[in-house]
């Protein structure tokens, strides 16, 4: 437990770099991220490399290069009912959120089920401790328009991240829940939204994480709206 919040205290940690490739998209970790891809070695972590520059394309709007480095890695991913590598379910993980923010919902909805295989081998986070599993499967589920699975799986993402505790995920669980609730819209989503959204801020703010702070504004707004 201590460990996974050392994990994101650390500048100098697998997770903190792979969160500032990833969330932040600098242009310095956006090239050590294509750089990272281009050369990445065959080995059980082969995966982190090209998934994390995946998510990256995705945060900073390349949609259609992020589609291709997907088509080119796609047998990259985990295969069912087979013994993967972390790094092929890092990926998976990783795609499945980039997917949602390029827009490509039906892409991931149909990787729901292997995010329902991580969940079954027994693991809670991922290698890179970006997510919880639950919040990865959640994700994959709301993309489908699975609302009552999805739901399921961000409480009890909720509930992991307060019991471990994971205290970015406490903010990430709840920013990618009242996204949820707002694409869902039924009577009382956008309220319980607004909710979510505010204590996640909260934490972001704690632990310095100012894009994240940024990205939940605009979703409050769009709540609100």
């Amino acid at each position: 437990h201590q460990k996974i919040n050392r994990l994101w205290d650390n500048p100098g940690s697998t997770a903190s770099t792979c969160s500032a490739a990833v969330m932040s998209v600098s242009t310095s970790m956006y090239g050590h991220a294509r750089d990272a891809a281009e050369h990445e070695p065959v080995h059980p972590h082969t995966g982190d490399g090209w998934g994390t520059l995946f998510l990256a394309e995705c945060h900073l709007g390349h949609g259609q290069a992020a589609i291709q480095l997907l088509n080119d890695r796609e047998a990259d991913l985990p295969r069912s009912g087979e013994l993967n590598g972390t790094g092929a379910w890092d990926a998976l993980f990783m795609t499945v959120e980039g997917l949602v923010v390029i827009g490509e919902r039906q892409l991931a909805a149909e990787l729901y089920p292997l995010t329902l295989e991580a969940i079954a081998t027994g693991a809670l986070v991922t290698y890179l401790v970006s997510h919880l599993l639950e919040t990865v499967a959640a994700i994959a589920a709301a993309a489908g328009r699975q609302w009552a699975a999805a739901e399921t799986h961000y409480q009890t993402a909720l509930r992991q991240a307060d019991e471990i505790p994971f205290v970015s995920e406490q903010a990430e669980a709840r920013y990618w829940y009242a996204r949820m609730l707002v694409d869902r819209d039924s009577p009382g989503d956008r309220v319980r939204a607004g909710e979510l959204l505010n204590s996640a801020i909260k934490v972001y703010k704690k632990i310095g994480m100012p894009w994240h702070v940024e990205r939940a504004e605009r979703l409050v707004a769009e709540a609100s709206g």
